[in-house]
């Protein structure tokens, strides 16, 4: 009888696990709260990204906060799940626009002015029907009407 209960003792507490994993599988697939930027011991700057759209996107994000921060705060908020195509850009003192780098300090890449950038299309897919997502290739027809609009 022992050999029995111990059997149906280890039987639960397999199910029970598998339960558990389960549930803690289900919390890490679940909607969660955009990113937030690294902490740096309360020190924020405003941060403005202009959408394709051409709406504004104020963010308060740390000083020490990586490019890669504030583009996934950015996609989060949109709901862009192809986000190999976007990249964000912003127009330094002398007028020319970069890319930002996902791997280094905000800071460091914008040494003055306001924190203002533009969420744009980085790569154009070679062809567009070939995207998953409704919401990307709408994206992608917001930014050929804005080079149109702008004769990019």
């Amino acid at each position: 009888m022992t050999g029995k209960s111990t059997e149906a003792t280890e039987a639960k507490d397999q199910q029970q696990s598998r339960e558990q994993t389960g549930q803690m599988d289900a919390s890490r697939t679940s909607s969660k709260p955009p990113p937030t930027p690294r902490s740096s011991g309360g020190k924020t700057v405003s941060c403005s990204v202009r959408m394709l759209d051409n709406t504004d996107f104020q963010v308060q994000i740390s000083k020490t906060a990586t490019g890669q921060d504030l583009f996934d705060i950015v996609v989060s908020t949109i709901n862009v799940a192809e986000k190999d195509y976007f990249g964000i850009n912003y127009k330094d003192p002398d007028g020319s626009r970069n890319w930002l780098n996902n791997e280094k300090r905000i800071s460091k890449q914008i040494r003055s002015g306001p924190w203002a950038f533009n969420f744009e299309v980085k790569f154009y897919p070679p062809d567009p029907a070939q995207l998953q997502e409704d919401i990307t290739r709408y994206y992608l027809c917001l930014q050929v009407r804005n080079d149109i609009l702008s004769q990019k």
